[in-house]
């Protein structure tokens, strides 16, 4: 039995690979120099990314759909094989296998080394993006799925400068506050942005404060509107008055916003996102003096966005952190402390001027919030 198992998932992840090949074979003959660098595989004439597509390219199939959860749930493209789109079938189930594979193996690393913090940066992340690609396979097959070959409308730019406020709840945690305001700014110019933000308990139980600067390094041009490499440092301080403790933090990570529609052509104009670097903690302890240098961590981030309208994103990551609000998840055994959090927000935009923004992260708690917000120009 294992080994029929083990010679089906070989047999498709073969095949997986045969397909993408002979695909891009295929569209390097057919290309021409006015062709977009994005090329539908399963269409024969493909739109500019970020131009709507005929919505009338492919029906929504409820089969088909339904397909993409069950057994798609396991075997990630079955949606698009129902609806007759086997290369994006095989590409969403080889991705699937890399991710089952990065696990597998991060976590084989993370038992062998038995959770040694000094060799974090080689397990941890392996088993991340493992864990996101498997994900990401799941959802970009039930949304691609239902949406079809046309493009995923375009992200909004932002307006030179955004005003924000709103509320931030804390539940289910080991802190004793569960509410706070948010107020923030964001100034853009061109390929530079910089912001800043606070967080208050009404009573002042906790406080946080701090800024970021980020600058895009690079982006393909016109045919592809979402790829781009961005650079970001920021620093943040938190203090927590019950407890009698605060935490400075700095980091420093880049950025990859990568165009899912080059693998899968339903797809086109959703991302991945990786976020990657490093920072460090420094804790103070109120009439204690520490004596610690501060406390490094690795920044790595994954997950999945799209614009599920022209008017609302949304963006799922997960985050390998501990040290922001709520809290990083903890499991017991040989994997204390791994976890971190999920992070979810949306953007719904009202008018050019004012825009909803409501989101959580789970972790050692949850933490929802909707604040609103708005471009003064």
């Amino acid at each position: 039995m294992h080994r029929s198992v083990a010679f089906l998932i070989g047999f498709l992840l073969t095949r997986a690979a045969s397909a993408a090949a002979a695909d891009d074979s295929v569209t390097a003959d057919a290309e021409r120099p006015s062709k977009p660098a994005l090329v539908a595989a399963d269409v024969p004439d493909t739109p500019v990314a970020g131009v709507e597509a005929d919505p009338g390219d492919r029906p929504v199939s409820w089969l088909a759909a339904g397909a993409s959860i069950i057994p798609g749930l396991l075997v990630h493209g079955a949606g698009h094989f129902a609806a007759g789109e086997s290369s994006n079938g095989y590409r969403l189930l080889a991705i699937e296998g890399v991710g089952i594979a990065g696990i597998v193996g991060g976590l084989a690393t993370l038992r062998a080394v038995r959770g040694s913090e000094k060799l974090a940066p080689v397990y941890v992340p392996v088993t991340v993006t493992g864990v996101g690609l498997f994900i990401a396979s799941f959802l970009a097959d039930v949304a691609g799925t239902l949406h079809g070959q046309r493009p995923w409308p375009v992200p909004r730019p932002p307006g030179t400068l955004t005003l924000t406020g709103g509320y931030t709840g804390l539940f289910a945690s080991k802190h004793t506050f569960s509410h706070l305001g948010r107020l923030g700014a964001e100034w853009h110019y061109r390929r530079l942005t910089c912001g800043a933000a606070l967080m208050l308990h009404p009573e002042f139980d906790y406080s946080q404060y701090g800024g970021t600067v980020s600058l895009r390094l690079w982006e393909p041009g016109a045919d592809d509107p979402v790829t781009r490499l961005t650079v970001f440092v920021d620093a943040y301080h938190q203090r927590f008055r019950t407890e009698g403790f605060s935490i400075t933090a700095f980091r420093g990570f880049g950025e990859l916003r990568w165009n899912m529609g080059y693998l899968v052509t339903t797809m086109r104009n959703a991302w991945w996102l990786a976020r990657l670097g490093w920072g460090f903690d420094l804790l103070s302890f109120d009439n204690i003096a520490s004596g610690e240098d501060g406390l490094p961590f690795i920044v790595f981030e994954v997950g999945m966005g799209l614009m599920a309208s022209e008017r609302v994103s949304l963006e799922l990551v997960y985050r390998q952190r501990k040290g922001e609000l709520p809290g990083g998840m903890t499991v017991a055994g040989a994997l204390a402390g791994f976890l971190g959090m999920i992070e979810f927000q949306s953007r719904v935009t009202i008018d050019p001027r004012w825009t909803i923004v409501p989101g959580f992260r789970i972790g050692n708690g949850v933490m929802p919030w909707l604040w609103v917000e708005s471009t003064l120009f």
